[in-house]
């Protein structure tokens, strides 16, 4: 189990999160939902263990994958590359992951010549590939479409059905978290604080 228990963070002088505690378990996805500047890209960090300097604790399984607002591909690395690179797997084991995400045949492609949905469900590849205890997910279908977005979480919900891993999804979108998530949080006010979604 996850354990999210902060008690305040800030940067200098300003206070940006105050009392924010949570659990996930397996197979739950948590959302927390907030709008731009609220505090739930600090709130992600901090979950995730890429920032320490903050009042409380937080408790994570080792096993951790990220998927960020941009897919954060090596360009220079083919799509299979980039699998293999990150979480050390055969050729088999690739093929695999790329199936699964709608990626046949694609290992030799490199990321620039993959369209922007191709790019994210690779991204989506990669973080279920390393069978990952923790999920957490950043805004992942910024600067998509409305088409490409529904086929984006129509994929990330299946991979999350077979996988049941813990997950925490961080958005601006009610859409988005209504389609994932087990349970929605609210980050509100400033500093700002967590609330169980109305409802």
């Amino acid at each position: 189990m996850i354990k999210i228990d902060i008690q305040s963070k800030a940067y200098g002088s300003l206070p940006v999160l105050g009392k924010v505690g949570f659990d996930i378990e397996a197979g739950d996805c948590v959302a927390v939902l907030g709008p731009s500047g609220i505090g739930k890209t600090t709130l992600l960090r901090i979950a995730s263990g890429l920032d320490t300097v903050f009042e409380g604790q937080v408790s994570r399984p080792d096993r951790l994958s990220m998927v960020f607002q941009e897919p954060t591909l090596l360009p220079w690395r083919t799509a299979g590359e980039n699998l293999k690179l990150i979480v050390g797997l055969d050729d088999e084991e690739v093929d695999q992951a790329l199936k699964r995400v709608g990626l046949d045949g694609k290992a030799d492609h490199l990321p620039d010549q993959l369209s922007l949905g191709q790019r994210r469900r690779l991204a989506l590849a990669r973080a279920f590939a390393a069978k990952p205890d923790f999920l957490v997910m950043d805004e992942p279908y910024a600067s998509l479409d409305k088409a490409l977005s529904g086929e984006m979480i129509e994929l990330t919900r299946d991979l999350l059905r077979e996988t049941q891993v813990a997950t925490l999804l961080v958005t601006h979108s009610e859409i988005e978290a209504e389609a994932l998530a087990t349970r929605v949080l609210h980050l509100q006010g400033h500093p700002a604080l967590l609330s169980n979604a109305p409802g």
